[in-house]
């Protein structure tokens, strides 16, 4: 009895990962996304929101494929703390080639590297 609730319950708490986890990995990365692709904004948009749904997809698949629960869930956290960080970034301005002039106090790592900004 206590090995069947054990694994319902783990169940219940990747279904919840793959659910939850998975939508706020997809809405973060399609965010990211959209301000990050050197198109027009509503290109940029339209092909963030398409990338989504593969982004949705490999969550999901991620979820179901990890050893534990504790390890699908870790696997969603991680990224999805990258890329608030990077949406964090990429909103503030510190990753604008102008910002230097216009924030003195402009800091340029990583996340502007990575999305092409800073020179």
């Amino acid at each position: 009895m206590k090995e069947e609730l054990q694994y319902k319950l783990g169940v219940a708490a990747r279904a919840t990962a793959a659910i939850g986890g998975g939508y706020a990995v997809a809405a973060l990365s399609t965010a990211v996304l959209a301000l990050a692709l050197p198109l027009a904004k509503a290109d940029a948009v339209l092909t963030a929101t398409m990338l989504s749904f593969t982004v949705y997809t490999c969550a999901v698949i991620w979820v179901f494929a990890a050893k534990t629960a504790w390890r699908a869930w870790t696997g969603l956290v991680a990224p999805a703390a990258v890329l608030g960080l990077l949406l964090i970034a990429l909103r503030s301005g510190a990753c604008r080639k102008d910002s230097a002039s216009r924030w003195p106090g402009c800091i340029r790592g990583p996340a502007c590297w990575c999305v092409g900004y800073c020179s």
